[in-house]
């Protein structure tokens, strides 16, 4: 059984275009998350934080998403060279800090003296006063706010879910993996029961080229006795292999969510209805985007 947490702050109806709450109750989002039902809202994740106005992956980003009532944060999260968990998407740090290399090769202390870069980064975006956060600070920062997706750029897991487990995170976090049914890694992973999972199912191969085929890893029933919360379907722009996906029978109670990323958030800036609206309408019901306060209106906006 998920362990859900107690309120942390009163939960305010939102109508029309009034504003969004400044502080979320992670329970009520725990257990909107398990509702796999047919009719259950959609559910809204910040890819990389809300960092339209703040740096991606970072504290800032993080309580942006709080503030805008997103349901959920995505961060990344990856070593130092030793050891520390801290919160970076690339390899290296040339993107998003004043420093350059790969993370794995720098210490915590040397990354730390670093500043981020606003945004998405790059050469051009302007350095604020703000630093590589560690893991710990970034689940503290959410504790009891806003759920919590782990995009784990680590070898082992394990070190990951003990600091959620000492931080009494566990109903808070949605851990996902790549691996199938039958990998050593999903079948040994400590946190089943413990907390909420999610496989990644689509693939294309070959993988990275042009006109290549979607497929699953395997049969979305297969992941069933691992008892996900939801089902993460990389369809690679191609809906009729969701749709044809949708129609696999899978757990019972259990969410479907896709990406809707670079030109699909472009897209859905200029159409919604079709680009997200076709989404839902097919059945999804969790979307990761890079412009979560778009993608809420347009929910509030359909009701």
């Amino acid at each position: 059984m998920h362990k859900l947490l107690a309120p942390f702050a009163l939960a305010f109806a939102v109508a029309g275009t009034q504003p969004l709450p400044a502080f979320a109750d992670a329970g009520a989002l725990a257990r909107k998350l398990q509702d796999g039902s047919a009719d259950a809202p959609v559910m809204v994740v910040a890819h990389r934080g809300c960092w339209s106005e703040a740096p991606e992956n970072s504290i800032a980003a993080i309580e942006n998403c709080i503030k805008l009532g997103a349901d959920m944060v995505e961060i990344d999260v990856r070593n130092t060279a030793d050891g520390k968990l801290v919160l970076m998407h690339d390899t290296t740090i040339d993107r998003t800090t004043t420093g350059a290399g790969k993370v794995s090769d720098i210490s915590f202390d040397a990354l730390r003296a670093l500043k981020l870069r606003q945004g998405a980064g790059g050469p051009g975006a302007a350095v604020v006063d703000a630093h590589v956060p560690t893991l710990e600070e970034a689940l503290l920062a959410a504790r009891d706010r806003i759920l919590v997706n782990l995009d784990l750029k680590v070898a082992n897991e394990a070190e990951v879910f003990a600091l959620v487990e000492k931080l009494g995170m566990n109903g808070q976090i949605l851990m996902k993996l790549y691996d199938t049914p039958q990998d050593a890694r999903l079948i040994n992973a400590p946190f089943h029961g413990k907390t909420h999972y999610m496989p990644i199912v689509g693939v294309c191969l070959p993988a990275k080229m042009p006109g290549c085929t979607p497929q699953l890893r395997a049969p979305l029933k297969d992941y069933a006795r691992f008892k996900p919360v939801a089902y993460e379907v990389s369809f690679f722009d191609n809906r009729d292999f969701l749709k044809k996906t949708l129609s696999q029978p899978r757990a019972k109670n259990t969410r479907v969510w896709v990406n809707s990323l670079g030109k699909d958030d472009e897209r859905a800036l200029v159409d919604p209805k079709t680009t997200w609206g076709g989404l839902i309408d097919m059945g999804v019901s969790m979307i990761q985007t890079d412009r979560p306060e778009e993608l809420l209106a347009y929910l509030r906006s359909r009701k």
